[in-house]
């Protein structure tokens, strides 16, 4: 049985439809790749978590600074300066934990976006 004209025709355009690879390492140099964004992946992922802790770490001390004076302010005699500093020192916590707590917030729910 020999093949027919059409059949060799075929033949003739898959064999010219063939594409060899742009160079002999391509596939180790996409794999390398592949794992480098995988690696990189699980640092973001790990520097999320870190900052979630240090976060947590730095808004505790801050309260705790701004408590420590209430306890060791025994006399009443400037009371004006350290109501004017405490409130000075809450306003600065509050804006940083908002401006970080937002961040860090955004990055860690909405990072594939």
């Amino acid at each position: 049985m020999e093949p027919d004209l059409e059949d060799i025709q075929l033949q003739n355009i898959l064999s010219k439809s063939r594409k060899e690879m742009p160079f002999h390492d391509f596939e180790d140099e996409l794999m390398i790749e592949i794992y480098k964004e995988r690696d990189r992946k699980h640092s973001v992922l790990r520097n999320i978590k870190l900052s979630w802790l240090f976060f947590i770490i730095g808004m505790i001390s801050g309260i705790a600074l701004i408590s420590i004076p209430s306890f060791l302010n025994e006399t009443t005699a400037d009371l004006t300066s350290y109501i004017a500093t405490l409130s000075i020192m809450t306003i600065a916590l509050c804006l940083i934990v908002l401006l970080f707590a937002e961040k860090l917030i955004r990055f860690s729910f909405f990072r594939d976006r």
